[in-house]
C-alpha cells in the first residue's frame, strides 16, 4: 500500500512538471513519541530546475535538505488511510514494554527505508 501510494504521487508529480527534472524524492521527518504515537513520515521532491532558483551559495546545502525543497509534505497517502496505518502502527508498538515500542520502531524504520 505504502509502496504503490508514494509511487503514483511522485509519478503525477513528475507527469505534472514535465519541463523540470527531479532528482530527490524522499521521506523525511517522521513524527514519534517514545512509547506513544508514531507517524507517517512526509515525501519531499526537488527538481534541477527548484534547486537553480535558489541563490548559488545555497544551493549546496539545500541540495539534500528535504525540508528546504520546492514540494514538502504529509498529504501523500489518502486521509482515512494514513489515519488508519498510523492507528495500527501505534497500537503494535505501544502494545507492551518500551523494549517492544523501541522494536517496533526500529522494524518501521527498515521498511521505510526498503519502501
Amino acid at each position: 500500500m505504502l509502496v504503490e501510494a508514494l509511487v503514483q504521487v511522485v509519478r503525477s508529480t513528475v507527469a505534472e512538471h514535465p519541463d523540470e527534472r527531479f532528482y530527490a524524492a524522499v521521506l523525511d521527518r517522521i513524527y514519534r513519541e517514545t512509547d506513544g504515537q508514531l507517524a507517517l513520515p512526509s515525501l519531499a521532491m526537488n527538481s534541477v530546475e527548484a534547486l537553480a532558483q535558489l541563490p548559488v551559495e545555497e544551493q549546496a546545502d539545500v541540495r539534500w535538505r528535504a525540508a528546504d525543497w520546492d514540494r514538502y509534505g504529509d498529504g501523500w497517502l489518502a486521509e482515512d488511510l494514513a489515519r488508519d496505518w498510523e492507528r495500527r502502527l501505534t497500537a503494535e508498538a505501544c502494545r507492551g514494554t518500551p523494549r517492544q515500542w523501541e522494536a517496533t520502531f526500529r522494524r518501521y524504520l527498515s521498511m521505510l527505508v526498503r519502501v
